[in-house]
């Protein structure tokens, strides 16, 4: 598909069709449609948006029980990629695994950059607790679960002002998903060379238009990168199917994407506290 028609054909022609046809980005539309609608709407959708927030909180319950089941998937689908194609396979899992990692370190070292330039302040002090503090959401594999554990980065160990930063790391959560928008477009450009598709100049475009409106439509919870992976595949003019030989890692590689979003958050939010002067130097720079 062409950039041209990946935007006109954001705007579905009826109601059904998105949830017919998977369209993750017509369903975006739709939701910030209605989104204003009911903004708009005031007092008088009381009710629709207790309704919103009720199915909201529902389904972010049933993904938590759907993630408790992933680690059986993903063995399943090792298990079905190894009798398909032999262990071969494993090793050219593993270099996409270890692209990933390289990726976030590339990402965490940015990080560090921007701040420096941002705030004129000596990025070592953000590194080490970045670092430091990598472990957790490495290990939690969720930006929404590490959000009590980020505030707290913020607030005692980098001196960032604890208003903002609550204000900071749930936008950055959600629109800031540095770790994610690398992952999504590294698979795409390999699978992209992998099957013949050209990557002309309207296609690198689209690309990177299809992977920042998924980036931030994702998720901050284990596996909703696949759902994104499948929406810029069918973007880019790829099979989404082959989003089925990425499962088996999606889960260490999700860990290794959690840094990155989360590492990337923070250091916008130094950023921001820079720009404004609520950082406290002393607490930034202590050990």
């Amino acid at each position: 598909l062409s950039l041209l028609d990946m935007i006109t054909g954001i705007i579905p022609a009826n109601l059904i069709q998105p949830f017919a046809t998977g369209n993750v980005l017509q369903m975006l539309f739709l939701a910030c449609f209605f989104g204003i609608i009911v903004n708009r709407a005031g007092e008088r959708a009381n009710v629709v948006k207790e309704l919103i927030e009720f199915f909201n909180f529902f389904f972010m319950d049933v993904m938590n029980v759907v993630v408790k089941f992933i680690p059986l998937v993903v063995f399943c689908s090792m298990v079905q990629l190894m009798l398909t194609t032999g262990t071969d396979a494993l090793l050219s899992l593993g270099i996409v695994l270890a692209a990933n990692a390289f990726g976030m370190a590339l990402i965490v070292l940015a990080s560090g950059l921007f701040v420096t330039l941002a705030g004129k302040i000596s990025p070592v002090p953000f590194l080490k607790k970045a670092l430091t503090f990598a472990p957790i959401p490495f290990s939690l594999n969720s930006s929404n679960a590490c959000i009590p554990m980020t505030l707290k980065l913020c607030a005692e160990k980098l001196g960032v002002d604890s208003r903002l930063a609550m204000f900071s790391i749930p936008v950055g959560l959600q629109f800031n998903m540095n770790g994610s928008s690398f992952y999504t477009a590294m698979i795409a450009v390999l699978m992209a060379r992998s099957l013949g598709v050209g990557l002309n100049l309207n296609t690198l475009v689209t690309l990177t238009v299809s992977t920042f409106l998924v980036s931030v439509t994702m998720a901050g919870c284990p596996g909703s990168a696949i759902i994104g992976l499948s929406t810029v595949f069918e973007a880019v003019g790829i099979p989404t199917a082959a989003v089925a030989l990425f499962l088996p890692i999606d889960s260490p590689v999700g860990m290794f994407r959690t840094v990155g979003n989360v590492t990337s958050d923070v250091a916008s939010t130094m950023m921001l506290a820079c720009s404004e002067k609520q950082v406290d130097k002393e607490t930034y720079t202590a050990e």
